[in-house]
């Protein structure tokens, strides 16, 4: 104890520091303790005795102790000694120039008013601290060779948690906290972060020439819509049932523009950004679907299961190369076909190594890569001589189209090459994209 008072003694004789600074200087001394009782306590046992301060001083130091202790029992008792002080006006704290209290007070209250408008289960304090307070704090405990302290950033962080978890009855999270309440003192404001919710589902796109993302053209001076309608923005209803500021798409893989997704649907999850609402339940879930429904007039369709993990976004993308598809091709063939021509392609094809480049439709925006991709197997439907229908269960990432056409040869074998006729993919569905 006479270290922590030679050493209190030596601080405050150079620099004014109120009670919550000057006891988050020996915040490790004492068990269930606040800053600001240690500084309380610390300022009353220096009181206390005073006369070993006094002797430990000379004339000035006393009167600059007398000043930064910023104690009024101090000044009364040393008084009484007859050494009777005018000060003028007492100096503000070194540190925190007498605004922690305040801090605390007024960002407890403002976390604890915006709370009422936020589903959360746990919550996060943060602190954005002026660099000048910083650089202050690091030349104190330098100059003085202090490392049992406490930054000011961990105090307010504490204090003002300690108040929101009574109030709320909710705990403190540390690493995935439900939302963030961030004290921001260089603007002297609060900000709000939510943490995103994701949730999985599937989507069904039972109409052509709808993107999957919204797609934007340059146009006469401006950007305009290339087509009427896409997944992502019918799926923007989610913003409004969780109050949230934006909705983002993640979806296992993709099909063109003018390729149906039909069957159970493609895995996707739906991640949204800032919500004030968070709670999962079925209502506000079928809420949505039916949204969604009514906004694409039934062109697209989602069925939502639940939340899953932010991790999950990773994994969906991920898995989405090793799913299996099956697709309903609807093809054309330039010269006549017969039946036994046509059901030659199921031999062929069954669990068939394909090799494919990168397509030259896509080869503008994708890397010209040679690819391996099996196809597992192939029916078909004779309609007429020039017309068939094939169903194609094939890996994930397999360019459909272009296993019919060939591509100028880019992709071996293909319908094409096999039939020694040119024939062409008019129509396209996906019927099917399994879970793994």
């Amino acid at each position: 104890m006479e270290e922590v008072l030679k050493k209190a003694i030596e601080i405050l004789k150079n620099t004014p520091l109120c009670d919550r600074c000057l006891g988050r200087l020996f915040s490790t001394c004492g068990r269930g303790l606040s800053n600001k009782s240690r500084g309380e306590a610390l300022k009353v046992f220096l009181t206390m005795n005073i006369k070993h301060v006094v002797n430990e001083l000379s004339e000035d130091e006393i009167k600059d102790f007398a000043k930064n202790i910023k104690f009024k029992p101090f000044l009364e008792t040393l008084e009484n000694l007859g050494l009777k002080l005018l000060i003028s006006e007492e100096p503000k704290c070194f540190l925190c120039e007498d605004k922690l209290d305040y801090i605390i007070e007024k960002y407890s209250k403002e976390i604890l008013k915006n709370t009422v408008n936020y589903e959360f289960s746990n919550f996060l304090v943060g602190v954005h601290a002026p660099k000048h307070l910083l650089r202050r704090e690091e030349e104190i405990t330098r100059k003085f060779k202090i490392e049992s302290y406490e930054s000011i950033k961990n105090e307010i962080k504490r204090e003002v948690g300690k108040v929101v978890k009574e109030v709320t009855d909710k705990p403190p999270e540390f690493l995935e906290p439900d939302i963030l309440f961030e004290i921001d003192l260089v603007n002297d404001r609060l900000r709000i972060y939510p943490k995103p919710l994701f949730i999985y589902g599937k989507y069904v796109k039972a109409g052509r020439r709808i993107s999957q993302v919204k797609w934007l053209i340059w146009k006469e001076g401006r950007y305009e819509k290339k087509y009427r309608l896409s997944i992502e923005e019918s799926i923007k209803p989610v913003i409004h049932v969780f109050k949230g500021r934006e909705a983002v798409l993640h979806a296992a893989g993709r099909e063109d523009v003018d390729v149906r997704m039909l069957g159970i649907g493609r895995p996707m999850i739906i991640e949204v950004k800032e919500p004030m609402l968070r709670k999962i339940s079925n209502e506000r879930l079928r809420r949505i679907e039916e949204l969604v429904n009514n906004y694409s007039r039934g062109l697209v369709k989602v069925f939502l299961k639940g939340e899953v993990r932010k991790e999950s976004v990773r994994e969906i993308k991920e898995e989405s190369k090793k799913h299996f598809k099956i697709y309903r091709a609807l093809i054309y063939s330039d010269d006549n076909l017969s039946e036994k021509e046509v059901l030659a392609l199921e031999d062929f094809f069954k669990d068939r190594i394909v090799n494919q480049r990168t397509p030259l439709r896509v080869l503008h925006r994708r890397p010209d890569v040679l690819r391996e991709r099996k196809v597992f197997s192939v029916k078909t439907h004779y309609i007429c001589e020039k017309v068939f229908e094939a169903l194609i269960k094939c890996e994930g990432g397999l360019y459909v189209k272009e296993l019919v056409s060939g591509d100028s040869g880019r992709t071996s074998p293909s319908f094409s090459s096999v039939l020694k006729k040119n024939v062409e993919c008019i129509e396209l569905d996906v019927l099917y994209v399994s879970k793994k």
